[in-house]
């Protein structure tokens, strides 16, 4: 119970049921990702890692530190050629009790006209 307590903490994909969601331990705050296509204006902002058989996006998790200050994923539209890299890092400044978080999205392929 130590350990967990001591690695919950900063930014990251901490909600199951949705890793496209950064939410920042022990805060409480959220950021949702949601990506589009311009040309359909559709979008989708759930994704689950590993799960092909769902109508939201799919995940591959890439790299993860395991302190949980980096981590990367791909992430594919459902029903959609386009795929994207996702990056994350965070950080904090124990002396004025900020912290950071970067998010990186590139796209990886995409196939007739990704708008």
């Amino acid at each position: 119970a130590d350990f967990q307590k001591s690695i919950a903490n900063g930014w990251g994909a901490w909600l199951h049921h949705n890793i496209l969601t950064l939410a920042r331990l022990p805060a409480g705050s959220a950021f949702e990702l949601a990506l589009c296509r311009k040309s359909t204006k559709t979008c989708f902002d759930q994704a689950f890692i590993e799960n092909n058989k769902s109508p939201f996006g799919r995940v591959r998790v890439g790299l993860i530190a395991s302190d949980r200050s980096y981590a990367q994923m791909y992430v594919a539209m459902p029903k959609d050629p386009l795929n994207v890299s996702i990056t994350f890092s965070h950080g904090s400044d124990k002396s004025t009790n900020e912290s950071w978080l970067d998010l990186t999205i590139q796209p990886i392929s995409c196939a007739n006209n990704c708008s």
